[in-house]
């Protein structure tokens, strides 16, 4: 904590004409008894001359009749099947009207032979999934571990030359020249001598030396760098390489954090803090601090890249690329500004001489 969806077509008519003779009136009735006798189904179809499949039976309409249609009349009984809508509805169409029909006399087509191709086997080629990965332009740094982007870079800082880029940093806190502390439990003062620029890192160095600050004279002198007045941001994606103080568990009070201009209403993300030994992960707001998220390693004899990416309604922390935790409550909008610090406190863990390096500090966006 440093802030802290037909009627049937009738039967066979009758032939009756005066003056026939009785040779012709025998042949009508037998006609009469031919057809009488072939009433229903297929009898009807044999007896008219039409294909059986276009005689409908009163089982399959539901109708108490026979019905004796064309191919093309057959169709409107489709519409007495009830269908289901997309909602569940149930919808019947019901014929509106009777209709006869004259059916044709059939026709018989002579349809040639069928002529057989043989087709080659088709071959099946088999192809490699797609893999889509997300442009970056070449040159450009990206995040280390696997932080969804895409990302724009939008500060970088390589502290590759031999003194502080004042574009970018200044020293010390809200002052020039030697200033106290941040929080009241510091015992040092944070000096410009103490930051420098060498060997393509920043390095901050605590003291055993006492000096004046804030009306106070503190017992060690360390250094900090703010981006206050230079460089502030609403959300991205933060991250530093850094090689923390210490031999197996962090020495003092080092730390890589955000701050808004209005503490704690602005919120305050401590990407990471060294506390009790372990780097640590918080975010203190108006009403309250979430954490500590603690990193699974000790980060001491070597580099380390700690990151947070700080959205709408969520900051979620990566150490070495590796996802560690996010914090939800009370997330806040107002920008930011970046601070690297080597603080001390009263504890076990006060080391002096010690020295936080810094190999780069970058802000993407999406």
């Amino acid at each position: 904590m440093k802030r802290a969806l037909f009627k049937p077509a009738g039967r066979v008519a009758q032939l009756v004409t005066l003056g026939i003779t009785l040779t012709m009136l025998v042949a009508v009735v037998s006609t009469e008894a031919s057809a009488g006798a072939s009433v229903g189904g297929g009898a009807v179809s044999a007896a008219v001359g039409i294909p059986s499949a276009t005689v409908t039976s009163a089982a399959l309409t539901g109708h108490a009749r026979v019905d004796v249609v064309s191919t093309k009349s057959a169709a409107v009984f489709s519409g007495s099947t009830r269908t289901t809508g997309a909602r569940g509805r149930r919808h019947q169409r019901n014929p509106q009207s009777t209709t006869t029909t004259t059916v044709p006399p059939t026709t018989t087509t002579t349809v040639p032979p069928t002529t057989t191709t043989t087709v080659p086997p088709t071959t099946t080629t088999t192809v490699p999934p797609t893999t889509t990965t997300t442009a970056v332009t070449p040159g450009v740094p990206q995040p280390v571990g696997g932080a969804p982007g895409p990302w724009r870079l939008v500060f970088n800082s390589e502290f590759t030359g031999t003194s502080l880029n004042a574009s970018q940093w200044s020293t010390g806190w809200f002052g020039a020249g030697i200033t106290k502390g941040i929080n009241s439990a510091e015992i040092e003062c944070m000096d410009p001598s103490q930051v420098v620029v060498s060997g393509g890192a920043l390095q901050l160095t605590a003291i055993h030396q006492s000096e004046t600050c804030g009306g106070v004279t503190q017992p060690y002198t360390s250094g900090m760098v703010t981006t206050d007045g230079r460089f502030s941001f609403t959300y991205g994606y933060m991250e530093a390489r850094i090689w923390m103080p210490g031999n197996g568990s962090v020495a003092d009070w080092p730390g890589f954090w955000a701050d808004g201009q209005s503490w704690p209403t602005d919120g305050e993300i401590d990407v990471a803090e060294g506390l009790g030994g372990t780097v640590q992960g918080h975010f203190h707001f108006a009403g309250g601090t979430d954490g500590p998220i603690v990193g699974p390693g000790n980060y001491t004899g070597g580099w380390h890249t700690f990151a947070a990416d700080w959205e709408p309604g969520s900051i979620t922390y990566y150490y070495d690329g590796i996802k560690i935790g996010t914090f939800t409550s009370g997330i806040t909008s107002a920008p930011m500004y970046l601070i690297l610090d080597l603080a001390l406190s009263n504890g076990p863990s006060v080391v002096a001489p010690a020295t936080m390096k810094v190999a780069y500090v970058r802000v993407w966006q999406h």
